[in-house]
């Protein structure tokens, strides 16, 4: 569950994880977008790195999964780009003001 982890009255997990990880939701640009709450919810974010994503040390970490769709391999400076922009283009967005 993507609000697993968290300790406070924020729906949102503490730490959420940007990788191809097994129990990640997808990044969409519906209106209505879980993961995008997710994030917009979470304490922080953590991208994975390309080749290997989130180390298992903070994997462990990690409250909830996000997955940017994609047919290959997204570089960290894109993931970032992307995760921002859903972020910032939904309703509901993080206050810019």
């Amino acid at each position: 569950s993507l609000a697993a982890g968290r300790d406070d009255d924020r729906r949102g997990p503490v730490l959420v994880g940007i990788d191809l990880h097994p129990d990640a939701a997808t990044l969409s640009c519906d209106r209505a977008c879980p993961a995008a709450d997710s994030m917009r919810n979470a304490g922080g974010i953590v991208f994975g790195y390309e080749s290997s994503g989130v180390p298992p040390s903070l994997a462990r970490a990690v409250g909830g999964w996000v997955q940017i769709p994609s047919r290959s391999s997204i570089n960290v400076v894109a993931s970032m780009s992307i995760t921002f922009d859903a972020l910032l283009h939904q309703p509901n967005s993080v206050d810019t003001t």
